[in-house]
């Protein structure tokens, strides 16, 4: 299937349909995620539903999509036990001001 194929494929579709399918697409990615661990880094997928939106529906939504893949993939990194080599790029997820730690 060539792109113009797929562009016009998913064009036909309505609204409702793209929608549904960026938000089953961030969900299925954010839980393959989460099985692989951090030693697999599936974060590039994330681009998919975010591209579909930006593509094809508005700029809110667009928006949305990659606030939610954003919060969905640093939720998983840390909720997979992520770990970095310095403390000046981890964030302390039990401060609620946001605030990192020194």
């Amino acid at each position: 299937m060539n792109l113009s194929r797929l562009h016009g494929f998913i064009s036909k579709q309505n609204k409702l349909t793209i929608l549904l399918t960026a938000i089953v697409m961030i969900v299925a990615f954010g839980w393959l995620d989460y099985k692989t661990g951090t030693e697999i880094s599936v974060s590039f997928f994330y681009l998919f539903p975010v591209t579909l939106a930006v593509l094809y529906l508005n700029l809110e939504t667009s928006l949305a999509f990659t606030a939610a893949s954003v919060i969905i993939w640093i939720v998983v990194d840390e909720l997979g036990g992520e770990s970095f080599s310095t403390q000046l790029i981890h964030y302390n997820p039990d401060n609620h001001a946001g605030r990192r730690e020194s």
